[in-house]
C-alpha cells in the first residue's frame, strides 16, 4: 500500500470508526452490567480514558517519522496494548475460575 492521501484518509475513517463502536461497546456494557449507584462514576471515568488516549494518540501523531518507522511504532504500540488487555483478560478469567465459599 502507497503513503498517499487517500491511503491516509481511509485509514483515518477506518480508526474513527473503530474508536466510535468501542465508545459504544463500553458505553453499552457499562449501562447494562452496572448498578445505578456507581453508573454515573463508571461513565465518566472511561470517558476520562477515552478522552486521555485521543490526546496521548494525537501527541504521537504529530511526531515526525517516516512512513515505515511511524507504522512500526504504531504496530509495536498496538502490540503492547493488546498484550496488557489479554493479560488483564487472562486474570479476570483466573479469578472467576476460582472456587467461591459456599455460605
Amino acid at each position: 500500500m502507497a503513503y498517499s492521501l487517500p491511503t491516509a484518509v481511509a485509514l483515518a475513517f477506518v480508526t474513527a470508526l473503530a474508536t466510535g463502536l468501542a465508545k459504544l461497546g463500553v458505553d453499552a456494557v457499562i449501562q447494562e452490567r452496572l448498578p445505578d449507584e456507581s453508573r454515573a462514576s463508571a461513565f465518566a471515568h472511561s470517558e476520562t480514558l477515552l478522552q486521555l488516549a485521543f490526546v496521548t494518540g494525537g501527541a504521537i501523531g504529530i511526531i515526525p517519522f517516516a512512513g515505515p518507522w511511524g507504522l512500526l511504532v504504531a504496530a509495536v504500540g498496538m502490540a503492547v496494548a493488546a498484550a496488557r488487555v489479554g493479560m488483564w483478560l487472562w486474570s479476570l478469567h483466573v479469578k472467576r475460575s476460582e472456587p467461591r465459599p459456599v455460605a
